[in-house]
């Protein structure tokens, strides 16, 4: 969407104080204009259909209707586009859980209040929270509908790595992430490496959901671990993975890198480790990280595939990336588990 066109704005949220609070700070932005403020879940669908806003702010703890219903109500009601919604979360285990769950129900991105559910130093993400609405407006909403519950195929696994997956995932990612990691089996002749762009905490709660949905190990990488196959090892944010053979050491950023965390940084460490055992994936995002990372697989022998931009909620990632490296893959997110799997074979 072009800066001069204004985003209209919907807030859902149960405190007037916080919807005051959120429609002052966000009209700072002369490009945001909010057109409703809801109260809550069944509200924020009623103004969501009446009212066609571009982007929603949505709490998910509201009476009525919580976040997550009504985002579920807003997707299956909307006739024409989908507006891009962001999950205002608590820094509650709770609702953040609840609040990545929102993701795979057709929200777009997550901000943590700084304060819990009545923040009155909201402020503190005024800047994150405008950037994402701009990020929002621009989304092409999907919905993946759940994660596989049927495995493509069983693996007869000998424990060596076979292959090293290397995934690099933005805005739109995380239910893709958990598609392809519930559809593989346990007993892969493969470890995986995740570079998921998402605040720490978020990343927190995000391992720990996908590991009770998939039947793989998963984790969030730490100092010392082995790398072992049917493992999924995501990489936390401000920091990155270094290998020294099968062992991960993990090193804070030299500098200051945006988006969190480094996908290039990520795939350059695997190909220089692995090489020619490295099936590098960038999914849906802004910007161009993954671009560099899958440039230097292709230069180590390994294989390359891209989400085709189509089905992206942001495609300029995996747009930069076939603009610029030779891509092996282009494919349906869908299909990503099956091609990983054949290149097992």
């Amino acid at each position: 969407m072009p800066k001069q066109e204004k985003i209209r704005l919907l807030i859902a949220d149960d405190s007037f104080f916080m919807k005051k609070m959120l429609k002052e700070m966000v009209e700072q932005e002369n490009n945001i204009e909010v057109v409703g403020m809801a109260k809550n879940g069944k509200e924020a669908v009623e103004m969501a259909l009446s009212l066609k806003p571009d982007v929603i702010t949505m709490d998910y703890n509201m009476p009525v209707l919580d976040g997550a219903k009504a985002i579920a109500e807003i997707m299956s009601k909307s006739k024409e586009k989908k507006p891009g919604i962001i999950m205002l979360s608590a820094y509650a285990a709770k609702d953040a859980q609840e609040a990545i769950g929102c993701l795979q129900a057709g929200a777009v991105e997550l901000v943590a209040k700084p304060s819990g559910e009545l923040s009155l130093d909201i402020d503190k993400i005024q800047t994150e929270l405008i950037d994402k609405i701009y990020l929002a407006a621009k989304a092409n909403v999907q919905v993946m509908g759940g994660v596989n519950k049927e495995k493509i195929r069983p693996c007869k696994t000998r424990g060596v790595i076979k292959k090293v997956v290397v995934i690099g995932s933005s805005t739109g990612g995380p239910p893709i992430v958990e598609y392809i990691l519930s559809s593989l089996p346990s007993d892969i002749d493969a470890t995986i490496f995740i570079a998921q762009h998402m605040p720490q905490y978020f990343i927190d709660k995000f391992a720990q959901r996908i590991d009770k949905l998939s039947p793989l190990k998963i984790k969030v990488a730490q100092n010392g671990d082995l790398v072992r196959a049917g493992t999924v090892y995501l990489t936390p944010a401000e920091k990155k993975i270094k290998l020294e053979g099968n062992i991960i050491n993990i090193e804070k950023e030299e500098k200051k890198l945006s988006p969190q965390p480094s996908i290039d940084n990520l795939m350059t460490e695997a190909a220089k480790t692995y090489k020619e055992k490295v099936i590098g994936i960038v999914l849906t995002g802004m910007g161009e990280d993954g671009t560099v990372g899958l440039d230097k697989i292709k230069e180590k022998g390994g294989f390359t595939l891209v989400q085709e931009p189509k089905t992206a909620v942001i495609d300029s990632m995996p747009k930069s990336a076939i603009k610029a490296v030779h891509i092996d893959r282009i494919v349906d997110p869908l299909k990503i588990p099956e091609e990983i799997l054949k290149l097992l074979l």
